[in-house]
């Protein structure tokens, strides 16, 4: 209940901030990008003698979608850029005695709260831009998917917020009363995603590097 009241709250606060700002110049639309999802993982047992490492495993692909807001703050070059995204990451870790890769599934609505700088046309109604920021995310769910997970083991939670660093960059094209743009980007979880286990200190930090496609209306 907790966590439906607090996703309310994104929401109203994202499309209020739409409407406080209507007189202004406001661009609506829609992102999807694929991911290659990665992260670092660090621990430091509490018995260093006795206890199994682990370490960061393998990337994965998965994807996010979702509606993103551009509001103009001058000139029409520079941007608050916001949204409300589904955001997908894979986190995955290996652990000494194990054969398997330990796996997990993570999805999450994002809000970024990022600036965006343009630059004057580089090509004919196209123009570069520069995207710098970071964002709130609000898991919505997690799955161990291990493969071979015959124990139905689960030894890792995650934390329910995560705040990724967002960097950008990328071309748009007027299209008359529409625009097409398409980046590329990194996320960077600036805090440690996981929470702690009874072995030692563990952190996680989430990593994107993701290649959008969107549509202004």
């Amino acid at each position: 209940m907790k966590k439906l009241v607090f996703l309310s709250t994104i929401i109203l606060w994202v499309f209020g901030s739409a409407v406080q700002v209507s007189a202004q110049d406001v661009r609506l639309g829609v992102t999807f990008a694929p991911t290659i999802s990665f992260n670092q993982a660090n621990f430091t047992p509490n018995d260093a003698s006795n206890a199994a490492s682990i370490k960061s495993g393998s990337a994965g692909m998965r994807f996010i979608f979702g509606l993103v807001s551009d509001f103009n703050i001058s000139d029409d070059k520079y941007y608050f850029s916001t949204g409300l995204v589904y955001t997908t990451k894979k986190a995955s870790l290996t652990q000494e005695g194990l054969t398997d890769e330990i796996h997990y599934n993570l999805q999450y609505l994002q809000v970024p709260i990022t600036l965006k700088l343009f630059t004057n046309e580089i090509v004919p109604s196209g123009r570069l831009f520069f995207q710098l920021g970071g964002g709130l995310e609000v898991k919505i769910s997690e799955k161990n998917k291990t493969e071979n997970n015959t124990s139905n083991a689960d030894p890792i939670d995650f934390q329910v917020v995560d705040v990724p660093l967002i960097l950008a960059t990328g071309m748009e094209f007027d299209l008359g009363e529409n625009i097409l743009y398409g980046s590329i980007g990194y996320q960077r979880g600036l805090v440690n995603s996981a929470k702690k286990i009874d072995a030692g200190d563990l952190i996680i930090r989430n990593q994107l590097l993701t290649f959008n496609v969107g549509f202004f209306f």
